[in-house]
């Protein structure tokens, strides 16, 4: 009897309604099962959020369409304070996201020079200069190019990065230029 009070159009799209909310509870039906604390334990603390951000998503859009079959404007109901504040955290883990793409590590030239011409004692006034020339260089170039140096750390054959590197070299350079000093003082 509803059938012949429904224009056909109508009811072709209320099958199709029908058809699609089978789909997502069918779908709802093979995730929820895997949303356990033991299985989101094991994921990343990314994979975490972004899992619980699109439950929280679908729920919120499975309760807008409710609303709307009971004839309330979604977006006079408080459901729109939930969905700023989903969409606030998914602009959060877009960011966590694309931060991991992004270098994680900057080089800053002039600091790099500050620290090589502190950490040597024994630097002649030319090398010195040297440095700030090469500092000098780089800061225009950059300006230049208007581009920040970025930089990956790699990994040199020996397994070590290039700042570890540099460490273990200026640690062994400060101890040879102590044990230089210490054998001047002893030949005084």
């Amino acid at each position: 009897m509803t059938d012949a009070l429904l224009p056909p159009e109508v009811l072709q799209d209320v099958r199709n309604v029908d058809t699609a909310l089978k789909g997502v509870e069918e779908q709802l039906n093979r995730v929820l099962p895997n949303c356990t604390p033991e299985v989101m334990a094991q994921l990343t603390p990314l994979e975490r959020a972004s899992t619980v951000l699109s439950l929280s998503k679908t729920i919120n859009a499975l309760f807008c369409l409710y609303l709307r079959t009971e004839g309330l404007d979604p977006d006079k109901h408080s459901v729109t304070d939930e969905l700023e504040r989903v969409d606030l955290y998914q602009t959060k883990v877009q960011a966590a996201i694309d931060s991991k793409r992004r270098p994680t590590v900057n080089l800053d030239i002039r600091a790099a020079n500050r620290f090589i011409e502190h950490a040597i004692p024994d630097l002649h006034d030319d090398k010195k200069r040297q440095l700030r020339d090469l500092n000098n260089k780089g800061n225009l170039k950059r300006r230049q190019e208007k581009m920040p140096v970025s930089v990956t750390p790699k990994r040199r054959p020996s397994g070590l990065t290039v700042a570890e590197e540099a460490a273990a070299f200026l640690a062994e350079a400060s101890k040879e230029i102590q044990n230089a000093n210490v054998a001047k003082e002893d030949q005084k």
